[in-house]
């Protein structure tokens, strides 16, 4: 008998029963051959041509294998089920940068630079990224960047290979009858139609049609988190444009203008979105519904399998500033520098080949603040460097689409945080490092939805640390 109440209420033959461990045993391992080959190509009138040629062979293999009690339901009811996978990829690439203008009218110095790479995976085949870009200095004050890429990300093993996770999202059966009474009228015909073509007696729109069992529909149906075999690679349009001006040897400022524009990003729609994607189709033969099983006795769907696809799209731009500042005196030298961060758009379409799904903007929450910024102050003198590290976030929300009948805890206010850090050289041999973190004990934002988010704010408080470098 297991007693809950009291110390040492349960005895340890009860523990033994309902207690087990449980583990994953997690490898990857990345395998490269290289080299690169750079130097002058040849001279030009303004310069030379400089180049660097490269090629690569690398093997990525990896797997994952959880211990009998994971992988049997014994912890937490969910299984996790054992994988490996490997692929490899050749890649061949060259850079050049091209000297056009030298000493000219306007001109200290203008450049073009040139890239691109040739890669062939073997799992989803072959492509090409580029960049091309330029280098101007006016004069030596001011400066002018740019480039205009296509970047390619192949999918992770992980995300490939995984063989799935026991997950129980909620989810409703499409050929259920309140379901399907009340779909828009241009779906209502494919839903019909398909439950047919699946066995389902009498679906419809009226009481008394098919409905799921009273089993399945008393519980949270359970569903699969798995990788897919089937993935390409993401690719994004990138431009650049920056502005550097240095009006003395003391001061620089920096603005860079950047826009990203994903297409085939990968994203896992839930089990919900394969299950419609199946049974809103004109048909059953499509690729979600390789993913629906059903029990052919009761009928009750019995596995949905949720694995991300090539179905999303992104697109942000925003500004990155920099400023640097550096003061001499005779005790000692300061230096200041800010970096700050804006992000002007930011919109995520989770499923491009549904009319039904718009891009959603998420400037302003509070993954993506419109404003963050860090602030350096360094003073240096002899062997002793002090400095003070100043962390800002701007107010954001929980969600853009809130409404002021979800609740009262939307408004998330601006969060800074500082941080202090000093070293010593004592002699060749030592160093003694000392810091104090979050060094006004902020708390996050007082909100429900952040007040324990660690990976935006402090969630330890203040903290001191004390090092020694030793070198032999």
């Amino acid at each position: 008998v297991l007693g809950v109440f009291g110390v040492g209420g349960a005895s340890q033959e009860a523990l033994d029963y309902v207690t087990t461990s449980a583990s994953i045993s997690k490898v990857k391992q990345q395998q490269v051959i290289g080299g690169v080959i750079s130097g002058y190509a040849f001279d030009m009138p303004a310069g030379g041509v400089s180049f660097a040629l490269s090629a690569e062979h690398r093997k990525e293999t990896g797997s994952n294998e959880p211990g009998a009690a994971m992988q049997n339901n014994l912890v937490f009811g969910n299984f996790v089920k054992a994988w490996d996978g490997e692929f490899t990829v050749d890649e061949i690439g060259v850079e050049m940068s091209v000297p056009l203008l030298v000493d000219a009218p306007f001109v200290d110095s203008l450049s073009l630079e040139l890239a691109a790479r040739y890669m062939d995976y073997s799992s989803v085949g072959d492509n090409v990224a580029w960049k091309v870009g330029f280098n101007y200095a006016m004069n030596d004050e001011l400066r002018f960047r740019g480039t205009k890429s296509k970047s390619v990300r192949a999918p992770s093993l992980s995300q490939l290979y995984s063989a799935g996770t026991q997950s129980f999202a909620s989810y409703g059966d499409p050929c259920d009858q309140t379901n399907i009474s009340t779909a828009s009228d241009s779906k209502k015909a494919n839903l019909i139609a398909n439950c047919q073509a699946a066995g389902i007696p009498n679906p419809g729109t009226t009481v008394g049609d098919w409905r799921p069992s009273d089993d399945w529909r008393s519980v949270t149906p359970p569903s699969v988190n798995s990788g897919n075999a089937n993935l390409q690679e993401e690719t994004s349009d990138d431009t650049l444009f920056g502005v550097i001006y240095t009006p003395t040897e003391n001061i620089t400022l920096i603005a860079d203008y950047w826009s990203f524009d994903v297409e085939d990003a990968i994203n896992s729609l839930g089990a919900q979105r394969v299950i419609d994607d199946c049974y809103e189709a004109s048909s059953l033969d499509n690729s979600a519904c390789d993913l629906v099983d059903r029990d052919p006795t009761t009928l009750d769907i019995s596995e949905v399998r949720n694995g991300p696809y090539n179905l999303a799209s992104y697109s942000l731009k925003g500004v990155d500033l920099e400023g640097t500042y550096k003061y001499e005196t005779s005790y000692g030298s300061f230096n200041f520098r800010l970096l700050a961060s804006y992000l002007e758009h930011r919109e995520f379409n989770t499923d491009v080949s549904s009319e039904g799904y718009e891009p959603t903007p998420t400037v302003g929450e509070v993954r993506y603040p419109r404003w963050q910024g860090n602030l350096t102050v360094g003073y240096t003198y002899d062997d002793l460097y002090v400095g003070m590290i100043g962390k800002y976030r701007h107010s954001t929300v929980l969600d853009r689409e809130w409404t002021a009948e979800n609740n009262n805890y939307n408004d998330v206010p601006s969060y800074t945080e500082w941080s202090i850090n000093g070293r010593y050289t004592v002699s060749e041999m030592l160093e003694v490092r000392l810091g104090v973190s979050n060094l006004f004990d902020i708390t996050p934002p007082r909100n429900p939805g952040t007040y324990d988010e660690g990976e935006y704010y402090d969630v330890y408080g203040r903290r001191f640390n004390l090092g020694l470098n030793l070198r032999f």
